[in-house]
């Protein structure tokens, strides 16, 4: 199909979620002409955004990131058997600034839904055709496909997810739900005896008089029902807070499992591109920290006349490179052993890892530290376990370090 000049670009990005808004931003900071393809472009994004302050530091515009906060917390609580105070800072993204920073101008908006990727001739480097459901095309240099974990323009690998996370919460103007003025990223104390995975709350206090209060179940092989999140919710709490809730949030995140598979077409990116840690369940900060390092990439190759293939093949080692491929190895076994361990197990488990030096905990819930780290700090977590759990570990299933090679 013949494509004006006006519909070629040097990327086309599918998808408006967070991972696609954060690669978009940072190609048009560096010049490149992007269009940004999604049925919903213009939506809100519903669930809670978080981050590390300091992981921030490598992204584009780090000080304005850090300015697009709802709330900032300078500890964070952590309980297992024992209460944590971790005096590293966080925040919750003000979700509509967030996406008001990153989805401004200098893009071609496009709200239709991309139906095809294909390949195509063209002497000026435009390689590559976007389909578009309503029977018009784009071309561009290279295509991401930050559309979700769920896309279906990537080829995905055999290895499939551990499983899933699952989350019921609730923001309610309730007081004294969480300590005020308070961010708690883990709370693994029980209320009552289950048979099921062990849950956890995950609560903060705005400082605005709301505060959000959230069930998690870390990882299972099926997903956990909102019903049932629910009612441990409402048990840990003594009382039921969904009555007068102001907003609620329900959701399921397929954890670990290898990312997709390099394709010569789609460049994988957010959530789409494995993006999601697989023992925190957590992607944004992992987009905005490696949008930069891809949009530089892309830059370079475009400057040096790639080829379509060559570009995508080099912008995939750039997403993940061998040394990164291996620390997802390593974080996948980490989530095989936090999936086979009961209540008092994981609240000994959280307590050693919380217990290590800030520099250790904080790297390896990280998907972009190298592995040599990893392993440091799993080996250090390891040996400062008790006896049995120590045998517990040591029995996780090896399949993923297999990949390790």
């Amino acid at each position: 199909m013949t494509v004006s000049a006006a519909d070629r670009f040097d990327v086309v990005v599918l998808g408006a979620g967070p991972g696609g808004a954060a690669i978009t931003h940072s190609l048009i900071r560096r010049g490149l002409t992007v269009a940004l393809v999604d049925p919903r472009l213009g939506e809100s994004w519903g669930q809670t955004l978080g981050s590390w302050v300091d992981d921030l530091d490598p992204c584009d515009d780090a000080i304005v990131l850090k300015g697009l906060a709802r709330a900032t917390w300078p500890t964070v609580r952590v309980v297992g058997e024992r209460e944590h105070e971790l005096r590293r800072s966080y925040l919750i993204f003000d979700n509509a600034a967030l996406q008001s920073h990153l989805v401004g101008i200098g893009f071609r908006p496009i709200a239709e839904r991309a139906v095809s990727v294909v390949d195509r001739v063209d002497a000026d480097g435009y390689q590559r055709e976007v389909g578009l459901e309503s029977g018009s095309s784009l071309a561009a240099r290279v295509v991401i496909d930050a559309g979700g974990s769920s896309s279906g323009f990537l080829l995905r690998q055999r290895h499939r997810s551990t499983g899933v996370q699952s989350a019921y919460g609730v923001v309610t103007r309730r007081t004294g739900l969480v300590p005020a003025g308070t961010f708690t990223l883990m709370d693994w104390s029980q209320t009552r005896s289950t048979k099921a995975a062990p849950t956890f709350l995950y609560g903060m206090d705005f400082g605005d008089g709301t505060t959000m209060v959230e069930e998690t179940s870390l990882v299972e092989r099926s997903p956990r029902s909102a019903r049932e999140l629910r009612e441990l919710l409402h048990a840990r709490l003594g009382s039921d807070v969904s009555s007068d809730a102001i907003d609620y949030e329900d959701v399921h995140i397929e954890m670990g499992g290898a990312p997709p598979s390099p394709s010569t077409r789609v460049v994988g990116f957010g959530a789409a591109g494995g993006f999601i840690h697989p023992v925190t369940g957590y992607s944004v900060a992992a987009s905005l920290r490696a949008a930069p390092r891809l949009a530089e990439t892309i830059v370079t190759g475009i400057s040096t006349d790639l080829s379509s293939d060559d570009l995508t093949s080099r912008a995939w080692s750039t997403v993940w490179s061998p040394a990164l491929l291996r620390t997802r190895a390593l974080h996948d076994y980490g989530l095989a052993t936090l999936g086979r361990l009961g209540t008092k197990e994981i609240q000994v488990f959280f307590d050693a890892f919380f217990s290590l030096r800030e520099d250790d905990w904080s790297s390896y819930l990280r998907i972009d530290t190298p592995p040599m780290s990893i392993a440091r700090t799993m080996t250090r977590l390891f040996l400062s376990l008790p006896r049995s759990l120590r045998l517990k570990v040591a029995s996780t299933n090896p399949s993923a370090l297999f990949r390790l090679r």
